[in-house]
């Protein structure tokens, strides 16, 4: 009985084994022939291009040249599916956040600072990335943050209508449940606000089963929202009053932050969305300005070699 062939991509890659995958297809690792170099590798099924599959991605990520961003390699269609070539990296924050739920607040500025770099970037070209999480976060070996997994990146054009049907259950926010499609920029920040808060205390701010649960949470851990702290709130076209009321953040937090780094959650997590701040106005906070350990630091304390 003669051996399966090992199959090869696009000429040059072969399969080292699945990482991850979802509706879209899958992720792999795969190394090179010529020189075993290791990339990563993401599969799109062709009967589910509906967001413009890995040719929209290639496009967007070679506009996108930043230290904070994935970088894109090639994209190529074989075996009845389009495939996306990026560079590989081993870590992500979901991984590190599983086997270390106690990160010193160095550390955490360290992480969430180059994360704002990188929407910053993103934003400064009017994109929105729609879909930041832990998973979604990588970490090189020399402790440099790269933003990865554009499925939902969009270009905000004004007056466009914008789907309802983004961000990841946990770190969605409140306009998005409420039927906003006139959002802006200040959804990725209060993503960034849960994704800071969970670093801290190793589990998702306002985790819930469904939409309603999870919505419920959010009122009950930051406040009922009302049109006395969100103007125009009552008139978006899913809005419904919550009776739970703010369970304050402090408790959940408690001695794991400084006051200065809770000042910036409690930001990030304002209910109104015009009350974030942009990432540019994060950056020039002192508190992300101040004390900040290096990448080499980072690298070193995380243990990445």
């Amino acid at each position: 009985m003669s051996e399966k062939k090992e199959k090869i991509y696009n000429k040059k890659y072969t399969k080292v084994k699945k990482i991850g995958g979802g509706s879209f297809g899958s992720v792999y690792i795969v190394k090179e022939i010529t020189d075993n170099k290791i990339f990563a590798m993401k599969k799109f099924y062709m009967d589910n291009l509906g967001n413009g599959g890995a040719k929209r991605q290639y496009n967007l990520l070679k506009e996108f040249l930043h230290e904070n961003i994935i970088k894109v390699i090639e994209m190529f269609e074989e075996y009845g599916n389009q495939y996306l070539i990026t560079e590989y990296h081993p870590y992500n924050l979901l991984d590190l956040l599983t086997k270390n739920k106690n990160f010193s607040e160095n550390i955490i500025k360290n992480i969430v600072k180059q994360i704002i770099i990188g929407v910053n970037y993103l934003h400064s070209k009017n994109y929105i990335h729609r879909d930041l999480k832990p998973d979604n976060i990588l970490i090189s070996n020399e402790g440099i943050v790269k933003i990865t997994d554009f499925d939902l990146c969009k270009l905000l054009v004004e007056g466009q209508v914008n789907s309802k049907n983004v961000v990841t259950l946990y770190y969605r926010p409140p306009e998005i449940f409420f039927g906003e499609t006139n959002y802006k920029k200040s959804v990725d920040i209060w993503s960034l606000g849960c994704l800071m808060t969970e670093l801290f205390t190793g589990t998702p701010l306002f985790k819930g089963k469904n939409e309603l649960e999870t919505l419920g949470n959010i009122c009950g851990i930051i406040g009922k929202p009302s049109e006395e702290n969100w103007p125009g709130v009552s008139k978006l076209p899913l809005y419904i009053p919550f009776e739970k009321d703010k369970n304050d953040l402090k408790d959940i937090l408690g001695d794991k932050i400084s006051k200065e780094g809770f000042e910036i959650i409690e930001k990030m997590l304002s209910l109104c969305p015009d009350k974030r701040p942009s990432c540019e106005e994060l950056l020039n906070n002192d508190y992300f300005k101040n004390n900040v350990i290096s990448n080499e630091e980072l690298k070193i304390k995380l243990n990445i070699f």
